[in-house]
């Protein structure tokens, strides 16, 4: 089977990325947990996949809760990602928790060998120190 290995970057912070590995089998779902888990965020808030070309642009959304979903959106629990790898090096744009808007770049880095003794989809590299998901600022204002 398949193994994709995707580095994951934050928008606003150029410092931190994560490599990711997870079979083609796997749903979009399991890569919206992963990914947060893998940043130290929790996985309250609802969030949304988009194909991506070269230049970041949004295509194909794939989003979480089944109420955003209209004609052309697919939704994360039944989309395998393995029907979105267009091209060698795809990119997907994700965006989650609409009040904050966090933006996470995606690209599919390579192709490796699964690993018999690995459970995917897995974290396989950590760089820099995530942002906390929560700025005291944004807490501040929810509370009120």
């Amino acid at each position: 089977m398949a193994i994709y290995k995707f580095r994951v970057t934050c928008e606003d912070y150029e410092d931190i990325s994560r490599e990711i590995e997870r079979k083609s089998s796997q749903t979009f779902f399991d890569f919206f947990q992963i990914i947060l888990q893998s940043i130290g965020f929790d996985t309250k808030h609802a969030g949304s996949f988009f194909s991506s070309d070269d230049y970041w642009s949004k295509g194909n959304e794939i989003t979480l809760l089944e109420e955003d979903v209209e004609p052309g959106v697919k939704l994360m629990k039944t989309t395998k990602i393995a029907s979105f790898i267009e091209q060698p090096n795809q990119r997907f744009v994700f965006l989650y928790d609409k009040e904050i808007c966090w933006s996470l770049f995606i690209e599919l880095i390579k192709l490796v060998p699964e690993d018999a003794k690995a459970t995917y989809p897995r974290c396989v590299k950590i760089l820099g120190t995530a942002p906390k998901q929560y700025k005291q600022k944004q807490i501040a204002s929810q509370e009120k």
